[in-house]
């Protein structure tokens, strides 16, 4: 479970006063509709074309309304992107201690334990300290998870589920609360969901 570790570090947890309207994760068999290890995705989304430079998921005049001006970082090559968790991009924001990562989970992917069900599971095993769904983005499932829930302290970690076996993590840290980091995750999610589905 090392990789649902790291992925776990990687989101950095958020808050719980925060928009949207949180609801339990539903267990496997909840719906007729769902089978067990959380919600299929009907429409998987390809992060293949996104996977060399993953700043090019959030384009930076999409972010500018976020206050992010200046191009992301990206990591393809250190250990956690090409051995543990997959390739991400940070920004940094205009105060400092602010700043924000996507990063694609191809790691828990490319080792069977990807997707929303690999979620469930390591909060199940513990491996996830905190895991709470919250309204779809974009039409696909949305969890607020990380290690803890720190959300109350501006730092809030939001998880998409885009295929069966895949998520991708939006982390905001260094804001003023719950409301004001979940809501930065959740819109950049959004983006990176517009830009999945080719929207302009």
């Amino acid at each position: 479970m090392t990789l649902l570790v790291a992925a776990a570090a990687a989101l950095s947890a958020c808050s719980g006063e925060t928009g949207g309207n949180p609801k339990p994760v539903e267990t496997a068999g909840s719906t007729a509709a769902e089978q067990p290890g959380g919600p299929k995705i009907a429409n998987p989304l390809d992060v293949s074309a996104y996977l060399g430079n993953p700043c090019d998921l959030t384009p930076l005049e999409k972010l500018s309304a976020a206050g992010y001006t200046e191009p992301g970082e990206p990591k393809t090559e250190d250990d956690v992107a090409k051995v543990l968790a997959g390739p991400s991009c940070h920004w940094s924001g205009a105060e400092p201690g602010v700043g924000m990562t996507v990063q694609v989970q191809t790691g828990n992917r490319d080792n069977g334990i990807g997707g929303v069900a690999g979620l469930e599971k390591a909060k199940q095993g513990r491996q996830l300290g905190f895991l709470e769904q919250t309204e779809d983005v974009g039409g696909y499932p949305a969890f607020f998870a990380g290690q803890s829930d720190r959300r109350a302290t501006g730092s809030c970690g939001l998880a998409v589920g885009v295929a069966d076996d895949l998520t991708f993590t939006v982390t905001s840290l260094g804001y003023q609360g719950a409301q004001d980091s979940c809501d930065n995750s959740v819109r950049v999610a959004g983006i990176v969901i517009d830009t999945l589905k080719g929207g302009a």
